[in-house]
């Protein structure tokens, strides 16, 4: 019995039925991490333009104001970094 429900149509219908969904949801997990790896890669370069605007600017007002300007917590960028 149990050799003719393992070589039946039936069984390697199932079979290929749970092949074709395991490859599917390789699939979809590979495109889920290739459209994330995308917009983390946009908000880092986002980020980044902040920043250098930031500095850009803060460079602009020293340059105006001289020694006059003190270094203002408010105008600093903190230390954080973007996790690996």
């Amino acid at each position: 019995m149990l050799y003719n429900d393992l070589t039946s149509n039936e069984f390697v219908q199932n079979i290929k039925r749970i092949v074709e969904n395991y490859d599917g949801m390789v699939e979809q997990l590979n495109s889920e991490k290739k459209a994330m790896t995308k917009i983390w890669a946009m908000s880092e370069k986002q980020i980044w333009v902040v920043q250098e605007n930031i500095l850009a600017l803060f460079g602009s007002i020293k340059g105006i104001a001289g020694k006059e300007l003190e270094t203002s917590s408010v105008l600093e960028l903190s230390a954080r970094t973007i996790d690996e």
